[in-house]
């Protein structure tokens, strides 16, 4: 799931940037992306649907218990390609990299662009913060609290709240910067998720939804200031954030495999400095001439 999520960003996010003018290229990301939390919501109830099917049904029955749920999935996936393969897409979408260009010249390049290293690292971080709010935390809080709502109700309710501050964000980018609301949603995300580990209980609750609903806009928005500007090399300079940021989902089984159950409360502040890394990039970012990069020259020649 992950490899073809990946390969999708891959080829997809470069061509939304290139889709219309350089000045909306970010907003038009966001609003692309916006689809993404209502697509993990499905998959989330969907799932719940199919985890159900095999606690109702005995072993002998599963079989066909599960036929309505994976036969739903495989209609949708059939749909997309269909629409994929009919929608005439502009001719940004067909260019090939050339033959003689290298695509580790390419990296190295990209690579000794100050921002943009600091964006892949920025857009890492954000990974490994997400993931860890929406499970090492959300799970230390809930812990805490006296309440007949499980964790993975609450996790519904986040990614719910993330949609909406998803909408809510891209609005917004329609009247402001998108460096400059990134600024202010990693500093709330940062603030909130902080909140959330210090105040626990139904306090601690509200910090982590207020988190996820700041951290809605971060990942396009980083990955549009990224990418924005570096002409051939986005197709290069995507491969490169998408990887790096799928590597980093990585980092939470690692640590929870190899840290001890006294470790949780230190694993619930994690979110709270990889936010406030990306809140020094964000203002970095502000700063560093509107929304340019550094330009890079043409690839290099093998």
């Amino acid at each position: 799931a992950y490899s073809g999520l990946a390969l999708l960003e891959i080829a997809a996010d470069p061509l939304i940037m290139q889709m219309g003018p350089t000045k909306s290229a970010i907003r038009r990301l966001n609003i692309a992306q916006a689809l993404n939390p209502l697509g993990q919501l499905v998959g989330f109830f969907l799932s719940s649907w199919i985890v159900a099917s095999e606690l109702r049904n005995p072993i002998g029955q599963l079989a066909h218990a599960l036929v309505q749920p994976y036969f739903f999935i495989g209609m949708c996936v059939l749909l997309f390609a269909f629409l994929v393969d009919k929608f005439a897409f502009p001719p940004v979408a067909s260019e090939r990299v050339a033959r003689q260009d290298s695509t580790f010249g390419d990296i190295a390049q990209l690579l000794k662009n100050r921002m943009f290293a600091f964006a892949l690292v920025a857009l890492a971080l954000y990974m490994v913060g997400q993931s860890f709010l929406w499970d090492v935390t959300l799970h230390y809080v809930h812990a805490g609290q006296r309440s007949a709502t499980s964790a993975a109700d609450l996790l519904s309710w986040a990614l719910l709240v993330f949609l909406i501050g998803r909408f809510v964000g891209t609005a917004l980018m329609f009247r402001f910067e998108p460096a400059r609301l990134l600024v202010v949603f990693a500093a709330m995300a940062t603030i909130l998720a902080a909140l959330a580990v210090l105040l626990g209980g139904r306090l601690g609750v509200l910090g982590i939804l207020g988190a996820s609903f700041f951290l809605s806009i971060l990942f396009p928005t980083i990955y549009g200031c990224a990418v924005q500007n570096l002409g051939p090399h986005i197709k290069s300079a995507s491969a490169i954030l998408i990887m790096a940021s799928g590597s980093a989902n990585m980092v939470l089984p690692i640590i929870k495999l190899v840290s001890g159950p006294g470790a949780v409360a230190v694993m619930a502040l994690i979110p709270v400095l990889c936010f406030g890394a990306i809140l020094a990039f964000a203002v970095i970012q502000q700063r560093a001439s509107g929304l340019r990069l550094q330009p890079l020259q043409s690839g290099a020649k093998t």
